[in-house]
């Protein structure tokens, strides 16, 4: 069976069989730049109070990944000291979440001012447009500017974006 290609506007060839979605080139790329294997992490981290239950995530929350142990945090050591009692089943329902035995230690630490990975970042509204004042004796210049220059033509536009308000 011959292959099938095309050529596209600039001439170049490509061929159908070796297209990519954008989702996979991405996840090539980043599979590339996770080294350590932590972009696995990711789905546990999206759906912790799912894999853990919520009871016990609105208390403990991941922290990193050292090794084969996952280190978690929390406000209060009295709460976290009771959640180390409880570890083993927490381990297992970590474990079946992500469908494999990556951890097989637990340790705890304080929160302090440290970001948890399961915390949803929120990102800052943006900053609305300012629109740029028009410059005092605009198109003054414009006699000077006779030619078809580069120039000419550029200090029309900005003369014209002005004048449209």
């Amino acid at each position: 069976m011959a292959r099938e290609h095309t050529r596209d506007w600039d001439g170049l060839e490509w061929h159908a069989d070796r297209l990519k979605t954008a989702r996979e080139a991405v996840s090539k790329v980043l599979g590339r730049l996770d080294v350590k294997g932590r972009l696995a992490f990711m789905p546990l981290w999206r759906g912790w109070a799912e894999a853990v239950g919520p009871e016990l995530a609105e208390y403990a929350h991941p922290l990193e990944v050292r090794g084969r142990t996952l280190v978690l945090g929390g406000h209060d050591p009295v709460v976290l000291q009771e959640i180390a009692y409880v570890q083993n089943e927490l381990l297992a329902r970590v474990n079946a979440y992500l469908g494999k035995e990556y951890f097989d230690k637990v340790t705890f630490e304080l929160l302090s001012d440290r970001i948890p990975l399961d915390a949803a970042i929120e990102r800052p509204a943006p900053l609305p447009r300012q629109e740029p004042p028009k410059p005092e004796r605009l198109g003054a210049l414009d006699a000077l500017w006779q030619d078809d220059s580069a120039v000419a033509r550029c200090y029309r536009a900005y003369v014209r974006f002005f004048a449209g308000r």
